[in-house]
């Protein structure tokens, strides 16, 4: 029997891309589960491959592809596709608020199957949260290497009504577009309805925005009275 190095199997499922799924290295070397999972068992050990996480059956490949962690987006959305981009990471990425994420927050539907994911936190939503966020708008969507995210006033919402949502005087909400501001606004409102997401965090955004808008509105009543003299 003619011996097949790890990294040149490695190589081999490279036509997989940065990653693989264990059911790849059966079919590929016609191997049984537990043959499958002992030789994963090993590469890993080498630190030429590194799971995805959990049950999910996926692996970076460090052989074929030295940065194949960093198509992590992609990974998370072979297995969890609906999977979306939280408030944090679009916070940060937006420049609302400069708090670092120290792990990739992602949201799901309360009946989608989860996967424990090394780097990343997962938090389920109801059905009717997806719901109101697809009719306002606050979703965008992603793509075979991203992931669909949260809009900018869609995080701020979402922070506001999450139970380890961002204090209010970590976000810039002057940094927001003011597409994304009304977004919030209207989302703020049709969130704060549902009990099972509502808490005490939503009425210190509601009266952090209040003050925030109110020097604007003041501003455009004495902009609209000058123009009537």
């Amino acid at each position: 029997m003619t011996y097949t190095s790890a990294r040149e199997r490695l190589l081999t499922l490279a036509g997989f891309g940065p990653f693989f799924e264990g059911r790849h290295a059966m079919q590929l070397f016609g191997w049984a589960p537990k043959t499958a999972a002992h030789y994963l068992w090993l590469w890993q050990k080498q630190g030429l491959v590194k799971p995805l996480g959990g049950k999910s059956d996926v692996f970076f490949n460090r052989v074929a592809d030295s940065n194949a962690e960093s198509h992590i987006e992609s990974a998370i959305r072979r297995v969890m596709p609906g999977a979306v981009m939280g408030a944090l990471n679009v916070l940060n990425e937006s420049g609302v608020t400069t708090q670092r994420p120290g792990a990739i927050h992602l949201l799901v539907r309360s009946d989608e199957r989860q996967f424990k994911i090394g780097g990343a936190t997962l938090q389920s939503r109801p059905d009717s949260w997806w719901s109101t966020l697809w009719l306002h708008g606050g979703i965008v969507l992603g793509s075979e290497q991203v992931l669909a995210r949260l809009g900018a006033g869609a995080a701020v919402a979402d922070s506001a009504l999450s139970r380890d949502g961002l204090d209010p005087d970590d976000i810039d909400f002057d940094a927001l577009k003011p597409v994304e501001r009304k977004r919030a606004a209207r989302l703020l409102k049709a969130l704060s309805g549902q009990a099972a997401l509502a808490t005490a965090l939503e009425e210190a955004y509601v009266q952090v925005w209040h003050s925030h808008r109110q020097p604007n509105q003041d501003r455009r009543r004495t902009s609209n009275m000058r123009r009537a003299k």
